[in-house]
């Protein structure tokens, strides 16, 4: 698999702090702001979490989650990537256990990963961060929402002792597809006609989609990653 990716990420104007991160490969992404390229081949892990604001610590949760899903080796199935969302979960719940100052914190997770098999990739998620594919038939969202009605999360990493149920699915991919993980900075306030439209045009699509936030007014941080799949 050669993959090229392109991150950025910005913190609300409403923030203290970014509360957003951003995994490549080994490598935890969080200032603010940022954009990063990358160039990935054979196995490589990408992932967006998105620190609850409402919690204390948020960002704390994002940067432990991230740093734990970046240390991994890639999971090759279903049941090693559920292992690891398991690992950081308890990880984060075990964190806040032992220090009042992080109770409630948490983090949603939105992730995409390549193993061995360069034809296919693993997609996981908890929480309304997203994963979207964008080829010949059109965008296409890859994850499934764990939010209710409203703002209100059914699940994110941290949060609870009865810990979590990632939704994972495998997917084939090929060369010329675009792949784009965001948090819900993103999705809450762009639709998905409009981000279709600057995917498709490709030059700085990142910048734009992050620009085009920013002029609506952005509630939240946001974080956009792209995923240009060279080769399988």
């Amino acid at each position: 698999m050669d993959v090229v990716v392109r991150a950025g990420t910005r913190r609300s104007r409403t923030h203290d702090r970014n509360q957003d991160r951003v995994v490549l490969g080994s490598t935890v992404v969080g200032d603010d702001p940022q954009v990063v390229d990358g160039r990935l081949d054979g196995p490589a892990l990408i992932a967006v979490l998105d620190g609850l604001g409402g919690h204390r610590a948020g960002d704390v949760a994002s940067q432990l989650a991230g740093k734990r899903f970046a240390e991994a080796q890639v999971p090759e199935n279903e049941e090693g990537l559920a292992a690891l969302f398991d690992d950081a979960d308890r990880l984060l719940h075990d964190t806040a256990q032992g220090d009042p100052r992080y109770a409630g914190m948490g983090t949603t997770a939105a992730m995409l990963a390549f193993g061995a098999n360069g034809n296919e990739a693993l997609v996981a998620n908890v929480g309304d961060s997203t994963v979207w594919r964008l080829n010949a038939d059109g965008l296409h969202e890859l994850s499934v929402s764990d939010r209710a009605f409203g703002s209100t999360i059914l699940q994110c990493l941290g949060a609870s002792s009865l810990g979590v149920a990632p939704h994972i699915g495998r997917v084939e991919v090929q060369e010329g597809d675009r792949i784009l993980l965001a948090s819900d900075g993103l999705t809450d306030v762009i639709a998905p006609e409009t981000i279709a439209a600057v995917l498709r045009d490709g030059a700085e699509a990142v910048e734009r989609l992050i620009e085009t936030v920013e002029a609506a007014g952005p509630p939240d941080d946001v974080t956009v990653v792209v995923v240009d799949v060279l080769a399988t």
